[in-house]
């Protein structure tokens, strides 16, 4: 953690925050099925964990398939807590920054439907492989 122990000024913060932004719209949410509320529930261990204020979880590392090709890897737990809490099975999820397609794979394993976007044509191979090719993208 500390690049230049015992030594001051180049420290190297590894232990950073993030913070998560909740925006909902006005009116009143299409509501689920009662199967698609079924097949969604969290146990009391998850319903704990997942609405604290903070949530540890580790930073990913070499062995997500887009390290070192992306710069900014989101970890997969991350995803998959926020699709669980925030959508039941059968429902869409949207990632207008796709990246290297973390929320979109957590999304299909998760039974959700997804629609991600990415600018940039470089992380395509990324998406793609984190799927699985089981998608044509064009």
């Amino acid at each position: 953690m500390f690049g230049s122990y015992p030594y001051p000024r180049n420290f190297y913060a590894q232990n950073t925050i993030e913070f998560i932004g909740v925006f909902v719209k006005d009116g009143k949410p299409k509501q689920p099925t009662e199967e698609q509320k079924e097949q969604s529930q969290l146990t009391q261990e998850e319903w704990v964990e997942f609405t604290k204020q903070i949530w540890e979880i580790p930073i990913p590392n070499k062995n997500d398939i887009a390290f070192g090709k992306h710069a900014a890897l989101m970890p997969a737990e991350l995803a998959r807590r926020l699709i669980r809490l925030y959508s039941c099975v059968g429902d869409v999820v949207l990632d207008p920054f796709s990246g290297s397609g973390t929320t979109l794979r957590e999304a299909k394993l998760l039974k959700r439907n997804f629609i991600g976007y990415e600018l940039y044509e470089n992380y395509k191979p990324l998406i793609e492989q984190k799927l699985g090719n089981l998608f044509d993208f064009e």
